[in-house]
């Protein structure tokens, strides 16, 4: 089975309040709409995945990180453009993805649990909570899972593990070779 990290959403708050129209103008590529939008939305690199979002108040949503580490570091990055500091960081959800490397049979699935939505003329795979895990689960017949809603890397790993022991303990779930 492989899993990795695809997008770590952290909260931080900047040691001061910010003047958006100013921040407009350090932040080259900035986009401030007060008429759409409340904060300053900053994405310094097409290239990368990171973005934020900058509020008024102080408040700073970074999307886009692959570890907690680097969203500390794009945080500090950019408290320091903006000649500020991060006082408090958050994570707030990890967003990641497993490969069982086995075909799943979603209608079987399905039963498994209490909390499942399987609809597949909606939807090709299948939502699937756990009763005790925080995480939940989108399911696809080739066996690839989306697991968003973790606080932490560990979470992930530990909710994709609880998640594998359920289908081997029911067989069923698994498509025969």
């Amino acid at each position: 089975m492989d899993t990795r990290i695809t997008n770590i959403v952290v909260t931080a708050k900047l040691s001061g309040t910010l003047n958006l129209k100013d921040v407009t103008t350090k932040l080259v590529g900035s986009v401030y709409d007060p008429e759409h939008f409340p904060a300053v939305r900053y994405k310094p690199d097409r290239k990368m995945p990171v973005s934020y979002l900058l509020y008024s108040t102080g408040s700073v949503v970074i999307a886009g990180c692959t570890s907690v580490d680097s969203a500390k570091e794009r945080g500090d990055e950019i408290a320091k453009m903006l000649g500020l500091s991060i006082k408090d960081l958050t994570v707030r959800n990890v967003v990641g993805l497993a490969r069982l490397n086995r075909e799943l049979l979603l209608e079987n699935v399905a039963k498994i649990e209490e909390d499942v939505d399987y609809a597949p003329d909606i939807f090709p795979g299948a939502r699937l909570r756990i009763a005790g895990v925080v995480p939940t689960f989108l399911v696809f017949k080739s066996g690839s899972i989306v697991v968003a809603g973790s606080r932490s890397s560990q979470e992930f790993g530990e909710s994709v593990t609880r998640l594998v022991k359920l289908f081997d303990d029911n067989k069923a779930v698994y498509k025969s070779v």
